[in-house]
C-alpha cells in the first residue's frame, strides 16, 4: 500500500538524519541539536490518488459527493470517464484502476481472472437487499457493491388502486404493458412465468417442458390474453395510464417520465402479484463498483466503495443519472418504493445461450397471447427449439 511505503520511507529518513547528526562536531544546544544546524521545513506529503473508471454520467453524479471523503482522508478521487464496454476492454488488456464501475454480469469472469478483490459486505447490514448483494457474488463471497438497479414492478394510480392488487383484481384494475406483436416481452412477463416455477436462474437447466411450463403457457392463452394487448405500444400504454383507463403499468422507474405531471407525485409501486403457486420474481440488472485486485490503495478504495458509495445521497444521484433504482433506501419515496419490491428478484443471466433464448421465448409468448392460440402446440414447439439450442450449445 502507498501508506505503508510512506511510513517506511519516513523511518529510513529519520535514521539517516540521526546518523548525520551523531557525526556532527558542533556544540549541541539544550534541545540536543547543534547550534549551527538548520532544520529544514519538510515538504507536504503528496495526496493519495484513488483512480476510478466510470461512465461520464456516473462520474459527474459523484464528483461533489466524494469531496468530504477526500478532505477526511487526505486523498484525491480521480475519475476517468469510460463507458462500460471500454472499461471491460481495458481490464482485459492488463490496465487497472483502483475502483471501477460495472455490471453484475461481469462478476464471475472477473473473479475467475483474478481481477477483483473480495469485499466484506457485512458492514452494510441489511441496507442493501440480499438479492442485490447476491448479484455480485460467486458462491458465498461478494465482489461488488450495488449502487443502481433496474427491475419491473407495478406503477399504480393510488386513487384507482389504493393497495397491493391480487391476481383476481388485475382484470378489473387494468394493467398496461407494451408488447412486440412478434417477440412479446419475456423480460417484463418474467414475473408471471416465474410464479409457476419456471425460472431463468440457470437458463440452460430450466425445465420448460415440465408441467409448470405448460401451466404457464395455458395461463398466457386463457388469462394473459385478456390482460395484455399485443397491439398496444409504449405511448398507447402511457396515454391509458394518464387518462385513468388502466390502474397499473407494468414497467420500471423510467416510465415515470411519461406520467403526466399531476400524477407523478402520487404514483405508488407494488409488487407484481403471483399468478401461479409460487412468488413472482422479476429479473434485475444491477450496476455497481468493484475494487481492483491490483489496487495500489486497497484500504482507501474499500472505504470509498463501502462507505461513501453506499450513502443515500451517493446512491440517489447515481441511480437518477442512470434512470435506475438505488440499492439503499433514500429520500426519494418513489424510488424507495421500487427498491422495496427488489427482495424477490433474479439477476439477469448474461450468456450467449441466453441471448439466443430471448427471441425464442418472446416469440412463443407472443403466439400464446394471440387470439385462438393453442397453448400446448405452441409450447411443445418452443420446448423442442430450446432442446435444439442446447444441443448446439453443447
Amino acid at each position: 500500500m502507498k501508506t505503508m511505503s510512506r511510513k517506511v520511507r519516513a523511518t529510513v529518513g529519520l535514521f539517516i538524519a540521526a546518523t548525520v547528526l551523531s557525526a556532527c562536531q558542533s556544540t549541541p544546544t539544550e534541545g540536543g541539536l547543534p547550534e549551527d544546524f538548520d532544520v529544514p521545513t519538510p515538504d507536504p506529503e503528496p495526496l493519495e490518488i484513488i483512480s476510478i473508471w466510470a461512465p461520464e454520467a456516473v462520474s459527474n453524479a459523484l464528483a461533489s459527493n466524494v469531496e468530504e471523503f477526500e478532505e477526511s482522508f487526505g486523498v484525491e478521487v480521480q475519475f476517468t470517464n469510460l463507458e462500460l464496454e471500454a472499461i471491460f476492454q481495458r481490464l482485459q488488456s492488463g490496465v487497472y484502476p483502483d475502483v471501477f464501475f460495472g455490471t453484475h454480469s461481469w462478476t464471475e469472469q472477473l473473479v475467475s481472472e483474478g481481477l477483483v478483490a473480495e469485499l466484506e459486505l457485512g458492514v452494510l447490514g441489511e441496507r442493501i437487499p440480499k438479492s442485490l448483494k447476491n448479484a455480485f457474488s460467486v458462491g458465498e463471497d461478494f465482489y461488488g457493491v450495488a449502487v443502481s438497479e433496474q427491475h419491473v414492478s407495478l406503477l399504480c394510480n393510488p386513487t384507482l388502486v389504493p393497495e397491493q392488487p391480487t391476481e383476481a383484481e388485475l382484470p378489473g384494475i387494468g394493467i398496461g404493458l407494451a408488447l412486440d406483436p412478434n417477440l412479446g416481452d419475456p423480460y417484463h412477463l418474467y414475473p408471471f412465468m416465474s410464479s409457476f416455477g419456471v425460472d431463468l436462474i440457470e437458463p440452460q437447466e430450466t425445465e420448460f417442458g415440465s408441467a409448470a411450463g405448460y401451466e404457464f403457457a395455458a395461463w398466457m392463452t386463457n388469462q394473459g390474453s385478456d390482460l395484455f394487448d399485443l397491439n398496444n405500444d409504449y405511448q398507447t400504454i402511457a396515454n391509458q395510464f394518464n387518462s385513468g383507463e388502466i390502474g397499473c403499468w407494468l414497467s420500471g422507474p423510467w416510465a415515470l417520465a411519461s406520467v403526466k405531471t399531476s400524477l407523478r407525485d402520487s404514483v405508488v409501486v407494488y409488487e407484481v402479484p403471483a399468478v401461479g403457486n409460487l412468488e413472482a420474481n422479476a429479473l434485475v440488472d444491477v450496476a455497481g463498483f468493484f475494487v481492483s485486485a491490483q489496487s495500489d490503495d486497497p484500504v482507501y478504495a474499500n472505504r470509498l466503495v463501502l462507505e461513501n458509495f453506499t450513502e443515500s445521497a451517493s446512491q440517489l444521484v447515481v441511480a437518477r443519472s442512470l434512470t435506475g433504482i438505488p440499492a439503499v433506501e433514500t429520500s426519494d419515496g418513489f424510488l424507495s418504493g421500487f427498491r422495496e419490491t427488489a427482495a424477490n428478484t433474479t439477476p439477469t443471466s448474461n450468456s450467449e445461450f441466453m441471448n439466443q433464448l430471448w427471441p425464442l421465448l418472446g416469440s412463443a409468448q407472443a403466439e400464446l397471447l394471440a387470439e385462438g392460440a393453442d397453448s400446448v402446440e405452441i409450447w411443445t414447439r418452443f420446448v423442442a427449439e430450446v432442446d435444439q439450442l442446447r444441443g448446439n450449445a453443447d
